[in-house]
């Protein structure tokens, strides 16, 4: 992990905690991949995979969908995206409707789709296997996005908050900033887990918690 870009970090420490978060706190999870047609315009696959997920919440009910995706330079243009939905009814999605849908949107009939278990280790295996394939291994990897304005935590700002509260920061004689963490990555890793699935944490001797979108220190 230390040889990995600063893009790549981020796209690890991201897809660990949303699939963390998802699975905590009982989302259903849809894995799909969505290709470019030969000729087609991949540029426009970001903004198509919108309108697609526009046309899941509107025809088929499934309000308030959440997601994580990959752009890959592979074939014509690739998206791997993780769908995940909150709520009580099964998250149905035929594969003949969506590459349906996804040829008159993109004009490309070729789609996947796959129901990904429950448990924490599903989760984790495909979290993982994301990171390995498309953001470390893959050549092609060119971004990761997700819908962060959806989820009720402002979750990179808020482990950005915990690394400061769990560290030093301190300048070299070559007025270079350095942090000095005071517990292990797998002790504060397991702090942020905590919060993520109940909402407060210990951080050494601070109690620390999510108001609203933000984490604090409460005492």
């Amino acid at each position: 992990m230390s040889q990995w870009s600063r893009k790549q970090r981020h796209a690890f420490q991201l897809l660990r905690s949303l699939f963390y978060w998802w699975n905590e706190h009982n989302y259903q999870l849809r894995w799909v991949m969505l290709s470019t047609a030969a000729g087609g315009d991949k540029s426009k696959l970001a903004y198509h995979h919108k309108r697609l997920r526009q046309s899941v919440e509107r025809h088929l009910g499934f309000d308030c969908l959440e997601f994580v995706q990959v752009a890959t330079d592979e074939g014509n243009g690739v998206l791997h995206v993780v769908w995940a939905w909150l709520g009580l009814r099964s998250f149905y999605v035929d594969q003949r409707w969506l590459s349906a849908e996804w040829e008159r949107i993109h004009g490309a009939p070729v789609v996947w789709i796959e129901a990904i278990g429950h448990g924490r280790k599903d989760a984790h295996n495909t979290s993982r296997y994301m990171i390995t394939q498309y953001c470390i291994e893959q050549n092609g990897f060119l971004r990761l996005s997700w819908s962060w304005w959806r989820l009720p935590v402002a979750m990179s700002r808020a482990w950005e908050t915990l690394k400061r509260l769990g560290s030093e920061s301190y300048q070299d004689e070559r007025f270079r900033w350095h942090r000095h963490y005071l517990q292990t990555i797998p002790e504060l890793v397991a702090v942020w887990e905590h919060l993520l699935s109940t909402g407060g944490a210990m951080l050494r001797n601070t109690l620390i918690e999510f108001r609203g979108r933000e984490l604090i220190e409460v005492f």
